[in-house]
């Protein structure tokens, strides 16, 4: 499939930090009906949401969020009893998932 060259994505993946270490390891599993949402740091209205999948995920495209614009994501329907875990920022470049989320 042809890609605009300029096109992006972002997404992740929301699960249950058994160690709360910020780092997702073997056994760990994706959280399912998490909702995503993108909203515009000038006014705090939704661009889109998103349901994570039954394996944790979400992802976004410039096809559903536009370029250029300040977003933040937010998270909503956690399930009940579960809080963020420890942040590590900036993610390491080895492709190892970890918790960027501080709220």
């Amino acid at each position: 499939m042809a890609q605009n060259a300029g096109a992006w994505h972002f997404g992740g993946v929301v699960w249950y930090d058994n160690n709360r270490n910020g780092v997702r390891e073997p056994g760990e599993s994706g959280v399912p009906g998490v909702t995503v949402e993108v909203r515009k740091c000038s006014d705090n209205t939704i661009v889109t949401s998103a349901v994570t999948a039954s394996d944790g995920s979400f992802l976004f495209s410039d096809s559903i969020v536009p370029r250029p614009g300040n977003y933040q994501v937010r998270f909503a329907k956690i399930p009940a009893g579960y809080v963020f875990t420890q942040q590590i920022y900036p993610p390491p470049t080895n492709g190892t998932v970890v918790s960027t989320v501080d709220r």
